[in-house]
């Protein structure tokens, strides 16, 4: 899932009003060594749906019902702790609630964090920590929490 999530990210930065309960990219972006990027649901539109089912059918299901998509990363391991223990505090504090996605096999850290924005809209936060760096990855839609449990993403206890 993470590598998929990667994937994904790098597809919709190739392919470049911003939404969100908390603006990230506002928040952290372009600061300190992270670079912040948003991607509007015009911008998502450019993405090869087609190509994305292909290789990342979990993330493919997601695509039509996402309406934005905040992202920040950094290379620097210091910067990335900071930055994602910031963020987890923005989440926190604006009532998301932890969650735990399907593990496939790597050594990365992630923790995730979702809120229903609404009875049909919603925003999913991932904070993934890897030998590369780190990314927080914020996608805002149409998905439901019901969406996200087929995909495998299940409440933290």
């Amino acid at each position: 899932m993470k590598k998929r999530l990667f994937s994904f990210m790098v597809v919709a930065m190739m392919t470049i009003g911003a939404f969100a309960q908390a603006d990230l990219v506002k928040q952290f972006g372009n600061k300190n060594g992270v670079m912040g990027i948003t991607i509007t649901s015009e911008m998502l539109q450019l993405i090869p749906k087609e190509e994305m089912a292909e290789d990342n059918p979990e993330i493919a299901v997601l695509l039509d019902k996402l309406e934005s998509m905040q992202m920040l990363t950094c290379s620097s391991e210091e910067v990335g702790r900071k930055l994602v223990s910031d963020v987890i505090e923005v989440l926190r504090s604006g009532g998301y609630k932890e969650v735990l996605s399907p593990k496939d096999g790597d050594n990365e850290e992630e923790t995730g964090y979702f809120k229903a924005l609404s009875s049909d809209r919603s925003s999913l936060v991932f904070c993934t920590k890897e030998e590369r760096g780190t990314a927080v990855v914020m996608m805002n839609g149409t998905f439901t929490w019901d969406d996200l449990k087929a995909l495998g993403i299940r409440e933290k206890k």
